[in-house]
């Protein structure tokens, strides 16, 4: 009897090592240790794991199989992107999603026909799509920084949408860097779309790439073709800069509307979904009100002056610990003197909502066009923020 046992510990033992090897010789699967956030590994598209941890919370999108996305330059380093990119890490490690972190450099044969850099992004995701498998993708631009690690995704997701997008609040812009799609046939079908939407617009250099053309990408979706929208196109076609691009995207809005929320595709308003720029309150956050912060390169953070407003300072004491996100218990050392109140942040947007009028009229003059302020777009923008609510 003891003999059998021993070999049955014995082949067990050597199952164990055997498959312990095939798992470690794949070097495209990567578990962090590092201590420090520094120049973190760029992965292959075949295998492109980034990490799947360990669950150490009640996050309830756990079980739905969520994966962070997020595609870098061919061969940047990710240290123009450090502290961003180090806390969506920890966020992944935490919650216990899966994270990608994929480098263009190795989907060359996959989307080097795309010649813009911003939507071959898209491209690489909707491979990733195809090869890897999850219930849900949130695509992250890498200068996106989670700040709350106490906020989810499971907030923002509800199974009637497919794909989820929200208002960028300086202009008319859905903003390109980030998205949540549904790991469908139209979720995978809206990134592929949206990726080759870089052959379909204006030819000329003044375009504005994915943000000028997500707008028109969606509305062609909704409206089932361009023919609801070609008075805007005219605007596109003739396009000699950024003014016309934002007139663009004005006029695709008012055909769009404040609200968008038709069938699989919904739009989130201006302040209301996982992510906003930073720069809206000078860098400072609310536990009660935000999520993600938008705009933290490393190129344009300043040691923090509480007489100086710039674009953003660094919201914590001490660089994230990214064993102890592995371990579920990491702290993230929240400076107190950059955290607001949800009213404070509201406060300061409803003055950006209310700035956002003379900058409109501004670019309707330099364009020689005309606006309607006082429509439901605009009224829209500061009712949102006018009256101050609490979090229940």
């Amino acid at each position: 009897m003891r003999r059998k046992f021993r070999i049955l510990y014995i082949v067990i033992v050597a199952l164990t090592l055997s498959l312990c090897s095939v798992y470690i010789s794949n070097s495209e699967t990567i578990f962090f240790s590092s201590s420090a956030i520094k120049a973190l590994p760029i992965l292959r598209p075949n295998p492109v794991l980034y990490g799947k941890f360990s669950n150490f919370s009640k996050d309830p999108l756990f079980d739905s199989n969520l994966a962070i996305v997020e595609v870098i330059t061919e061969g940047k380093k990710t240290d123009a992107y450090r502290t961003a990119i180090g806390s969506v890490q920890c966020y992944a490690a935490m919650k216990g999603h899966y994270m990608y972190l994929l480098d263009m450099e190795h989907y060359k044969p996959y989307c080097g026909h795309h010649k813009d850099f911003y939507y071959r992004r898209h491209c690489v995701i909707g491979h990733l799509m195809d090869t890897r498998q999850h219930d849900w993708y949130v695509f992250l631009d890498s200068d996106m920084e989670v700040v709350n690690e106490k906020r989810s995704f499971s907030e923002f997701i509800d199974s009637k949408h497919d794909v989820l997008l929200y208002d960028r609040f300086w202009n008319w812009e859905i903003m390109a860097g980030s998205y949540i799609v549904k790991g469908s046939d139209f979720g995978k079908k809206f990134v592929k779309g949206f990726a080759n939407f870089e052959f379909q617009h204006p030819k000329h250099k003044h375009h504005g790439t994915d943000n000028g053309g997500i707008q028109a990408y969606v509305a062609e979706l909704v409206f089932n073709g361009r023919s609801e929208i070609e008075d805007c196109w005219k605007i596109w076609e003739k396009s000699k800069g950024w003014d016309d691009i934002f007139v663009h995207e004005w006029c695709v809005r008012k055909h769009l509307g404040a609200e968008i929320d038709k069938g699989k595709i919904k739009v989130f308003k201006k302040g209301t979904a996982w992510a906003r720029d930073g720069e809206l309150t000078g860098g400072k956050w609310s536990k009660d009100f935000d999520f993600i912060l938008h705009g933290r390169k490393e190129s344009k953070k300043k040691p923090y002056d509480p007489k100086k407003k710039e674009y953003w300072y660094d919201v914590r004491y001490k660089p994230l610990d990214l064993n102890d996100c592995t371990a579920g218990n990491a702290t993230w050392f929240n400076r107190a003197d950059m955290m607001i109140s949800k009213k404070g942040v509201e406060e300061h947007l409803i003055r950006r909502a209310k700035g956002i009028e003379s900058y409109l009229k501004s670019v309707f003059k330099r364009t020689n066009r005309t606006i309607d302020l006082d429509g439901p777009f605009i009224k829209d923008i500061v009712q949102r923020f006018s009256v101050y609510t609490p979090r229940p």
